[in-house]
């Protein structure tokens, strides 16, 4: 009991998320501005697709360089207290306000959701975490572009959590 665990923004996977993110914003630029033209298609069509483009990831690359400014900093903190997702949330989320805890795959990518009560989401997450979640989705902690992997969350997770009465400690995997 005790132990913290702490998962850290991993700088080369936000170095490459940002190269990633700048290669659309070109490719978006250049679809947009009209130096290439498919020719399947309308040149308006492909105009707009890439200014749409060029803006999605123009959006993602200067959040990924954000990020990358940070450095090396906290993201996620597991403790016997409970479980801290600074994306999440500003303070940490007690484990008595989660009342189950489920593991969902999307593309090859572990998410540990968290089962609360509408009144704990209105006071532990951000406002933008209520609205993405709102009003009965579970919210979600990824593990993408930071250290250590998604299996040692759910390892610290397991060991922190107070075991109740007559629950089978358990670390579910993808089916």
């Amino acid at each position: 009991m005790g132990e913290i665990s702490e998962w850290r923004q991993s700088l080369p996977k936000t170095v490459l998320l940002v190269l990633g993110s700048l290669a659309f914003v070109v490719l978006g630029g250049v679809l947009a501005l009209g130096f290439i033209e498919v020719e399947r298609y309308d040149p308006w069509v492909t105009r707009i697709v890439g200014w749409v483009c060029a803006l999605f990831f123009l959006l993602a690359l200067v959040a990924w360089t954000r990020r990358l400014f940070l450095g090396n900093s906290v993201v996620i903190r597991v403790d016997e207290k409970g479980i801290h997702d600074l994306r999440l949330s500003r303070e940490p989320i007690p484990w008595e306000h989660i009342k189950d805890l489920r593991v969902t795959w999307t593309r090859q990518v572990g998410h540990l959701r968290l089962d609360m009560s509408r009144g704990d989401k209105e006071r532990f997450l951000r406002p933008m975490a209520r609205l993405l979640y709102w009003p009965n989705r579970m919210p979600a902690i990824p593990t993408v572009g930071l250290e250590p992997s998604f299996q040692d969350l759910l390892l610290a997770v397991e060991r922190s959590r107070p075991q109740e009465q007559g629950r089978e400690p358990h670390i579910p995997h993808p089916s």
